[in-house]
């Protein structure tokens, strides 16, 4: 048993397919911690409204949520763009027992460091509250979704002969070069921007599904991955260090 002084999780899209909420309950059986951060898109209400999918392992996890604070640990369920359905209420101090739902925290460390925790779709210019922006962000993550399983199947299904592991979504991006460097440059630049403004010396977010710890100049950045394909947490010990574990 792991004992940590904050989990940091985020996209685990509970009602999908895709969701890998049998090995994240395991994750949470094994890593206590004080407080747990649900870093947005924890239940992907856009493809819920579409498809009702929720099969028991996924009740498991929020039970488990649910449990976890009534025995003390502090949670907070900070919205995403998955489910921003919440973001109508978290200003009004909307609660699913003893968790506490907000569009944004500040963490503070024991020695008193800032770190901004958010979902990061904010920061995002392909994602707007408009009606057309919402359609192609559904028509999105739905082809991810379904470009996600179809790598699952074939994985499968080749999985006697041994052979690597491959990805449909990465092999299109290669085919098509999509060059996602001016994208990520745009976001950290509008990220870093808020960061400061918000007088934190770090951010902790979720969003673009790519776990990773490192500087943006001043700025420390963290990217807890996500419960699809990565299984990844951000993890602060109780001395305040962060560092990236994978389950």
């Amino acid at each position: 048993m792991a004992k940590h002084r904050s989990v940091f999780i985020s996209d685990v899209h509970l009602g999908t397919i895709s969701s890998k909420a049998r090995e994240l309950h395991e994750f949470l059986e094994k890593n206590t911690c004080e407080n747990l951060y649900l870093v947005g898109d924890i239940v992907d209400g856009w493809l819920l409204k579409k498809n009702y999918f929720w099969p028991k392992t996924h009740s498991k996890v929020i039970k488990k949520f649910l449990s976890l604070a009534k025995e003390g640990t502090n949670v907070y369920y900070i919205t995403g763009n998955h489910d921003d359905f919440l973001r109508d209420w978290s200003g009004f101090g909307l609660s699913f027992g003893d968790i506490k739902v907000y569009d944004e925290v500040i963490h503070e460390t024991p020695d008193g460091k800032r770190y901004l925790v958010i979902h990061g779709d904010m920061f995002d210019k392909l994602v707007d509250t408009g009606p057309i922006s919402k359609f192609f962000g559904f028509i999105g993550s739905l082809l991810y979704h379904l470009a996600f399983n179809i790598s699952m199947l074939v994985n499968f299904l080749f999985r006697p002969f041994k052979v690597h592991r491959w990805s449909l979504s990465a092999t299109v991006k290669k085919l098509l070069r999509i060059d996602l460097l001016p994208f990520l440059t745009d976001y950290e630049k509008r990220m870093v921007e808020y960061v400061k403004r918000r007088e934190c010396i770090g951010i902790i977010c979720g969003h673009i599904h790519r776990p990773d710890i490192r500087e943006i100049g001043d700025i420390t950045y963290m990217n807890d991955g996500d419960w699809v394909s990565s299984k990844s947490a951000v993890v602060e010990n109780h001395d305040g260090t962060f560092e990236l574990i994978r389950h």
